[in-house]
């Protein structure tokens, strides 16, 4: 690459679009050409470049990238704003960079519109199902609601689009489900009206439209990029059109085939479960003839080159396989035994995910060995990667998972969860037991005391199931210590704590808000020590501080749900923890890290390890949307589940 081939590339006439290719490093690549598009010893040049990415983590990585290119030399890096994909779980726009070209209103929080959407659920499940209510069924059907909202909202599909959805050929049930969507979508734009507010998907949207306006209108001077998106939501593809057209702008698709873009047969049935579906979209809707995308300055790879023909041939649409064997026959030819293609490929088949995980494991702790080498795991399974990082830890080797730990899982969590469930069932002596097994569980008591007093629960509570209540656990550790005098003794104290908490509980179907107070307050009474208070102990850490955080927003927020019985109170609270993540802090080493796919689709390392390549981990089941069958979907517009 040179930096005149470069400094011309927005010499090119628009729409300027162009790809790097797979296998190539994306934002080194990215950051290379850029920085060959300014003068050379100018400190201030790459600030004026301007550059859209798809989330916060590529955004970092190309922050780095920038770094490595100027070579230890002071340079202001460029204006790098994270613009978020729909399909990502948390949407990364920088709201306040585009908030100023657009006077909107504020997006609803996304747990105020889980619980407004659960009450819906509930209302109209009361209605279907002769009065009763399931709120933990409601709000987890919340969360599936919510995702067919944002697929309505961003590919700007009206709700009106609902009527006469269903011809008489359907089953009866999805006249109902359509019946109770009605109400959803009339009765959801009418609470967000009347409280001021928006829907954060419909918001994004026409924040990315304000942003494209604005660039079509100010035709800004100085260099605009888009970079690794698909454009998969109509706003997106908008603003890309928008900057591929400025006079100094570029988008930079990440990763087209151009092997199989130059096959206009194979290229015309891509559907939408094939990897390039997305990019035949978008060129489709720029009206691209696909053959013609330039590849970005130094990114370009040989079509023919053996790895990527294999990749290209092993993805090619069924559809277009009536001459595949003839295609493996001179890809044969070129690269016998495929020898160049799958150099540096390997296949573990591990006996069970134990093994995965080792093998992972000790491939990243292999490359540590080799100065300088980076190392990444690639895979969709959580559990997995959880295994990964742990094994790794046994190493004194920190690794970066880019998913966090699940709240409900943190020590901070199940303690709460556990909380819960002693509270709807305080006679349980499981409950009793789990609860007075959390290291979070003080009871008021010091170490030694405590081991003693969860000693005495244990085997004073075997045998047949206590009486009612708190009062019936002690009875029945009375009447145990008939045999043992001692057993009574020692688990008095914690006895006398559960009976404290559970004096908070309300017995009746009260407000979800006050069942939530009651439930803190017992936790943090369960939680203190003989030295320290259990609020203290409680919400410190990482877990702790996440939990307060969301526990505070649900308190705010959680007046709408209305009256719970406290028997669904634990279920519910165990819903509404799902999806809640503990972002770790503490230093991770800089050349190991763990990502999912999306995370990982503009980074690169010098060994990639893809795990969880199982049916139905990675490729995954489609999902099963609740609301609508796959012909609804279609007939609306909306994406398939693939």
């Amino acid at each position: 690459m040179t930096a005149q081939r470069s400094a011309d590339l927005f010499s090119l006439k628009t729409p300027r679009v162009f790809s790097i290719d797979a296998g190539r490093p994306f934002l080194a690549d990215l950051a290379a050409a850029l920085a060959a598009t300014v003068p050379p010893g100018d400190p201030l040049a790459l600030a004026d470049i301007e550059i859209l990415l798809p989330t916060r983590r590529a955004a970092r990585a190309l922050n780095e990238a920038f770094v490595s290119v100027a070579n230890g030399c002071a340079s202001l890096l460029p204006r790098i704003r994270p613009l978020g994909d729909v399909d990502e779980d948390e949407i990364a726009l920088d709201t306040d960079f585009f908030a100023e070209q657009a006077e909107l209103p504020p997006a609803i929080s996304s747990l105020e519109r889980r619980l407004v959407l659960a009450r819906m659920v509930a209302a109209a499940e009361k209605s279907f199902f002769a009065g009763q209510e399931n709120w933990p069924a409601a709000i987890a059907a919340a969360q599936a609601l919510g995702a067919l909202l944002d697929s309505f909202y961003a590919e700007e599909v009206a709700f009106s689009e609902l009527a006469d959805l269903v011809p008489v050929e359907h089953a009866a049930h999805w006249g109902r489900t359509l019946d109770f969507l009605r109400i959803v979508t009339e009765a959801w734009p009418a609470y967000l009206a009347e409280r001021g507010l928006m829907d954060p998907a419909e918001r994004r949207a026409k924040l990315i439209d304000a942003q494209a306006e604005r660039l079509a209108r100010v035709k800004p001077d100085h260099p605009v990029v888009v970079a690794g998106t698909t454009g998969s939501a109509p706003a997106v593809a908008r603003l890309m059109r928008a900057v591929a057209e400025l006079p100094r702008g570029a988008v930079v698709l990440p990763g087209l085939d151009r092997g199989l873009a130059r096959d206009a047969k194979a290229w015309a049935v891509i559907e939408d479960p094939h990897p390039q579906a997305g990019l035949k979209a978008l060129l489709h809707a720029f009206k691209l003839d696909p053959a013609h995308i330039a590849p970005w300055p130094g990114s370009e790879t040989r079509v023919d080159a053996p790895r990527a023909r294999l990749l290209s041939l092993a993805l090619r649409p069924a559809e277009a396989t009536d001459d595949w064997r003839d295609e493996v026959t001179k890809a044969s030819a070129a690269d016998p035994n495929l020898t160049c293609a799958c150099d540096g490929l390997a296949l573990i088949e591990a006996a069970d995910e134990e093994a995965e995980a080792s093998a992972a494991a000790i491939l990243m702790r292999e490359a540590l060995e080799t100065p300088g080498e980076t190392a990444m795991l690639v895979t969709p399974d959580r559990n997995l990667s959880r295994r990964v990082a742990a094994k790794m830890r046994r190493w004194g080797v920190v690794v970066d998972d880019s998913a966090g730990v699940p709240f409900a899982n943190s020590p901070c969590g199940t303690y709460l969860r556990l909380t819960a469930l002693w509270l709807d069932t305080p006679n349980d002596p499981h409950a009793a037991l789990s609860l007075a097994r959390s290291p979070l569980a003080g009871f008021g008591l010091d170490d030694s005391a405590r081991r003693r007093a969860v000693a005495a629960l244990d085997e004073g509570l075997r045998g047949l199931a206590p009486g009612p209540g708190v009062t019936g656990l002690k009875t029945k550790i009375a009447a145990t210590a008939m045999r043992k005098p001692a057993l009574a003794e020692r688990a008095a104290p914690l006895i006398e704590r559960l009976n404290e908490a559970m004096r908070l509980w309300p017995l009746r179907a009260t407000p979800f808000t006050a069942l939530l107070d009651a439930h803190i307050a017992a936790a943090e009474s369960l939680a203190a020590t003989d030295i320290e208070p259990g609020a203290e102990r409680l919400w410190r850490g990482e877990d702790g501080e996440a939990g307060a955080m969301l526990l505070s927003d649900l308190r705010l927020t959680a007046g709408a749900l209305g009256e719970v019985a406290p028997g669904d109170y634990a279920r519910a609270f165990a819903q509404l923890l799902s999806g809640a993540i503990v972002r770790r802090r503490a230093p991770a080493h800089p050349r190991l890290s763990i990502l999912g796919p999306l995370e990982a689709r503009l980074q690169s390392a010098d060994l990639v390890i893809l795990g969880g390549l199982n049916e139905g981990v990675w490729p995954g089941d489609a999902g099963a949307d609740p609301f609508l069958s796959r012909a609804m979907r279609e007939k609306l517009g909306l994406p398939s589940p693939e």
